[in-house]
């Protein structure tokens, strides 16, 4: 494609044309030259695709994408292979401008050593458009987006400019203003490497310290000397104006560092070199092209997320997830699969659910029982999902009575003041999901095997709750879930037949992470006859915030359960990490969404299911016929919790499982 066609191309974009297309929908077929040869999409690789186009003018988020050598790193640490990635100019005019972006990505990797030798396959997978395609153009002009932009107006002369910006961390640093909000700013007497000895030199202080950067020093000494100093907003350039834009960020113990002011990066401008006067910088965004989609391994197409910061990783991110999806689908239907809807999608969870479903006799002869859940939102697109995120619980009772019906983590109360009443009764719960946020959704299978004695033949009813608020708007949760019972292909029987029987008694419940936590009384229970295995199935989940961030971000949180004085312990290694959750993208954690999805949290992250804590205590239980005594504890940095301000809560569901065989001669 020329250069007049490609200016074409994003023109025709911008006119009259909408790509039609939505998530879900089959990826239309395209053809690129690149730097080494033609990419083509003719239909499904067997391996997604993840397509990124650069802006070149008024973007700071794609210069800042490219301009760390921690971006490319990042980016090249993640396992996605056999993922492909292909990067274009998104709005070069002619080819020679696309030809200088395209080569300008492709050296940021040839820097980072993906595209070196030992650079393994990344050479293979990485793929730079030197042109675009029409349904390239018009798709990210369909999927829009936004851009964060400054304008600055000098207040003696009038004039205005805009400006592209890259806001600071988010995670670390607080919100840059909202679109519209103005500020005074003047230029700091230096680039802030070193403690000032003065305020702010005018009589009638500005708001917003213009500072240049060399990096000289960290970011975080630049932004503490700029809070002493008493701004309000730090306002980098870069000094040399060759240098791209990077974000404000911090790395290692400098994120523990408390900085009270946002702050933002712009480009070096002659008049920001020069002048020395008064200005007014006021924020804005615009609407813009999307940067990015996906191509599912199937050739479907797929958003990406909301690209909360300039790293290539969350393309990687994107992609691992892609692969998540896709050797799950595969998985779940390998083997004899017997599957048995419960709820069909088409009704939305808003409070509570209820389905009975018809379970076969043959349940308990099946290898596997889980639960495979699709969550999707009634919106077409990401930003139309509800916001924050929820927990969603299921129960079964096939035998009544059954245990009674939890109350939800954050108790709900009617008009009247009162606490909504709940069901009589739900039975064990078996599954348990956090809910993304402001993303359409994704796809869990949870096994529960060991909780086949929540089953039995006949009619069993399935009762899903969250709390009433989970929706945004018109926009709420649906929820596709299904039983599946997989036996496995070929399994030959023993020389005697044998009935294996499982029962379930509960443990341990929620309770407030507070000084109380640990007054609970021990469970007591005698080894039955025929035991062939105990186990302690629990899920656990924090959430809330006292003064220590406890019990959803908090580290230190310890928990164990004392069978018969044997010690079994449980640690979140990912609480209090800084990207935690961002470890679990490869085994479903929904990445790139809104909020602060990324930090590790207390048995939990957005968008995933919930993994069962399971201890096999066969061991350590007594004879047949002798008492037991099971024992629960959780500590919060080796002592009882005693948070002195709004305690969080731990969200627990346990249950005690024995199997025990009873056999009968041959007929």
């Amino acid at each position: 494609m020329g250069g007049v066609g490609l200016a074409l191309a994003w023109a025709v974009s911008w006119v009259a044309v909408c790509s039609g297309l939505d998530p879900g929908d089959p990826a239309p077929h395209f053809s690129v030259r690149t730097t080494r040869g033609v990419f083509s999409y003719d239909g499904p690789l067997g391996a997604p695709i993840i397509v990124y186009a650069y802006f070149d003018k008024l973007d700071g988020y794609s210069e800042a994408l490219f301009s760390s050598s921690s971006s490319v790193e990042r980016f090249l640490s993640l396992d996605s292979e056999p993922a492909e990635y292909l990067f274009l100019c998104g709005d070069c005019e002619t080819a020679s401008e696309a030809s200088r972006v395209a080569q300008l990505m492709e050296s940021a990797f040839h820097e980072g050593g993906g595209l070196s030798e030992g650079g393994g396959s990344w050479g293979d997978r990485l793929h730079f458009a030197v042109e675009s395609h029409i349904v390239i153009t018009n798709l990210l002009a369909d999927w829009n987006s936004t851009r964060s932009l400054v304008r600055v107006e000098d207040d003696e002369s009038g004039e205005t400019a805009t400006l592209k910006r890259i806001d600071g961390h988010f995670g670390w640093l607080p919100h840059v203003p909202s679109d519209g909000t103005s500020f005074t700013a003047e230029h700091a007497r230096s680039s802030l490497c070193h403690k000032p000895s003065a305020g702010l030199q005018s009589p009638d202080k500005a708001e917003a310290l213009i500072i240049p950067w060399a990096n000289e020093c960290s970011f975080a000494t630049i932004l503490g000397n700029a809070q002493d100093l008493g701004a309000k907003l730090a306002v980098l350039y870069p000094r040399d104006p060759t240098k791209p834009l990077e974000e404000v960020s911090c790395s290692g113990e400098e994120c523990d560092i408390a900085v009270s002011i946002p702050a933002m990066m712009i480009p070096w401008t002659r008049s920001l070199e020069q002048h020395g006067g008064r200005l007014t910088l006021t924020f804005d965004q615009e609407r813009a092209p999307g940067r990015s989609f996906a191509i599912s391994s199937t050739g479907m197409l797929a958003e990406v997320g909301w690209p909360v910061w300039p790293w290539l990783a969350s393309l990687g991110w994107a992609a691992q997830y892609q692969l998540y999806e896709s050797r799950l689908a595969q998985s779940v239907s390998e083997g004899d699969v017997v599957e048995i809807p419960i709820f069909k999608g088409n009704e939305t969870l808003d409070g509570d659910l209820e389905a009975s479903i018809l379970l076969p006799s043959n349940l308990l002869q099946g290898d596997q029982l889980g639960l495979d859940l699709t969550l999707w939102c009634t919106g077409s697109r990401d930003w139309e999902c509800p916001e924050w995120d929820h927990v969603i619980q299921a129960f079964v009772c096939c035998s009544r009575p059954c245990q009674a019906c939890p109350s939800l983590i954050w108790s709900e109360h009617n008009t009247t003041g009162t606490e909504v009443a709940k069901a009589k009764d739900c039975g064990p719960e078996i599954g348990r999901w956090m809910t993304p946020f402001r993303r359409r959704g994704g796809r869990w299978f949870t096994d529960i095997t060991n909780l086949k004695g929540a089953f039995s033949a006949g009619e069993c009813r399935v009762t899903m709750q969250t709390v009433t608020w989970a929706s945004s708007g018109s926009h709420a949760w649906r929820p596709q879930l299904s039983l599946r019972i997989r036996s496995e292909q070929g399994r030959e029987g023993g020389d005697r037949e044998a009935s294996l029987k499982e029962t379930l008694t509960p443990l341990f419940g929620t309770k407030q992470f507070d000084k109380n936590y640990n007054k609970r009384s021990p469970f007591h229970f005698t080894s039955p006859v025929n035991l062939v295995s105990a186990h302690i199935r629990a899920l656990i989940t924090g959430h809330g915030s006292d003064e220590n961030q406890c019990a959803e971000f908090c580290a230190g949180i310890e928990l164990f359960f004392i069978v018969n004085g044997q010690k079994f312990t449980k640690e979140f290694s990912l609480a209090g990490t800084q990207l935690g959750c961002t470890e679990q993208v490869a085994n479903g954690s929904l990445p790139n969404e809104h909020g602060t999805w990324f930090y590790g949290r207390n048995g939990w992250c957005d968008g995933q299911d919930v993994a069962p804590w399971i201890l096999d205590i066969t061991s350590v239980l007594m004879p047949s016929g002798e008492n037991n005594t099971i024992e629960y504890v959780g500590l919060y940095q080796g002592a009882d919790p005693n948070p002195q301000s709004s305690p969080g809560q731990i969200l627990m569901s346990s249950q005690l499982v024995l199997e025990t065989i009873s056999e009968r001669p041959h007929r």
